[in-house]
């Protein structure tokens, strides 16, 4: 029997699943074609399955073409979309301060808007100058002093503000965060930042960084497109950020194992979904400095510091369980958010939350969707259940 759990878009009436796998045939024959390599700036994964008639040369052959072809659409993503680009979309947008753009686009930054409303502001595209005066304004492979604290040989306890501080840099301009002034125009595509044209009265305007939201939001659009073109089931993975629909390569699920865990052996979680995106989001990645990583306190436009180390979100899209695990990772733990007035849909979020000392906290049902998960939390599952297990 399936466990579902239903999640509203933002953006749409129709309500999203997620579903944990129901083994209805899991004796069919399939045929699987994957692919490795390097987009968005990111390790990227993709599979393809076909079933009974995908197993024949021609069949096999359809889903090689349908995989050739979910690359290059990646690539073409990236193109629109990478802020280090100088054609890019998104780079004549913030160049320029607005831009005609593709419906691609267009969708993009209408998600990262609805993430923003979603979350009540802790999730904020915004952000790219803060970033880039912090000194992420390359390729992150082509940072001085790349920092990534989860291979490193142990995870000390969280720095202490003061202790971070110098190391950081020089302090970050103050800007107009939020996206309650980007303007969108359905009829002409066209998008335009707030405060644009700048000028020596208005200052710098904001500038709109795709992050992780466009890795998810890329995931679900070349997840659907290929089970519209006929594959019998699809995974694309970018960086983490991933989304799963139909047949999977085996059994009666997609089975996704949850990252490194840098305070045990084994992951904190495997999760077994029938359909869903799976974001994860931590301090510990992406840093080229002490006290510098890429998760930003929309409220001081810095480093975020009293987030948790690690969360997994698990939602109907990939692109809202990126903005969800962000929002958290930034904020802290979905209790505590609904405790300072979070939204409620963000506060409702199925997260693993693990805490810089490896205490971790299971919420939104999260326990539903794992097909196996580590002693520490089994033991969260049971405190967020009242003791009942």
């Amino acid at each position: 029997m399936s466990v579902d759990m239903t999640v509203r878009d933002a953006d749409e009436d129709h309500p999203r699943e997620i579903r944990r796998a129901a083994c209805n045939s899991p004796g069919s024959s399939r045929c699987i074609v994957q692919r490795r390599w390097r987009a968005m700036g990111t390790d990227a994964h993709l599979v393809v399955v076909g079933t009974t008639a995908g197993t024949t040369n021609d069949g096999r052959q359809a889903l090689e073409s349908l995989a050739d072809a979910a690359v290059d659409r990646i690539s073409e993503l990236e193109a629109r979309w990478s802020r280090f680009l100088p054609s890019s979309e998104i780079s004549v947008l913030n160049r320029d301060g607005w831009a005609a753009v593709s419906p691609e686009t267009f969708a993009l930054i209408d998600r990262a808007i609805a993430a923003w409303r979603e979350t009540g502001g802790r999730f904020d595209p915004l952000q790219l100058r803060q970033l880039q005066q912090l000194g992420y304004d390359r390729p992150f492979d082509r940072l001085d002093r790349p920092f990534d604290r989860l291979r490193h040989p142990a995870v000390p306890d969280r720095p202490a503000p003061e202790e971070r501080a110098d190391d950081v840099g020089a302090p970050v301009d103050s800007l107009p965060t939020g996206c309650a002034g980007i303007v969108l125009d359905p009829y002409s595509r066209t998008v335009v930042l707030p405060g644009a044209p700048a000028d020596a009265t208005t200052g710098p305007t904001p500038m709109f960084d795709p992050g992780g939201i466009g890795k998810g939001f890329a995931a679900d659009l070349v997840v659907e497109e290929l089970l519209a073109a006929g594959a019998a089931g699809a995974l694309v993975n970018l960086g983490g950020d991933l989304r799963v629909e139909g047949v999977p390569p085996a059994g009666c699920g997609w089975v996704i194992e949850i990252g490194e865990d840098a305070w045990s052996k084994e992951p904190p979680a495997v999760l077994e979904l029938e359909r869903g995106g799976v974001a994860t989001s931590t301090p510990l990645r992406r840093r080229w400095a002490e006290g510098a990583h890429h998760l930003l306190d929309p409220a001081t436009g810095r480093p975020a510091e009293h987030g948790p180390a690690l969360v997994t979100a698990i939602a109907g899209e990939a692109w809202w369980a990126e903005a969800a695990a962000t929002a958290l990772a930034v904020g802290g733990r979905p209790g505590a958010n609904a405790a300072s007035g979070a939204p409620r849909r963000l506060a409702n979020v199925a997260t693993l939350t693990v805490d810089f000392d490896g205490t971790m906290a299971l919420t939104g049902g999260f326990e539903r969707f794992a097909r196996r998960l580590s002693d520490a939390a089994v033991v969260a599952a049971t405190q967020e259940d009242g003791g009942k297990r």
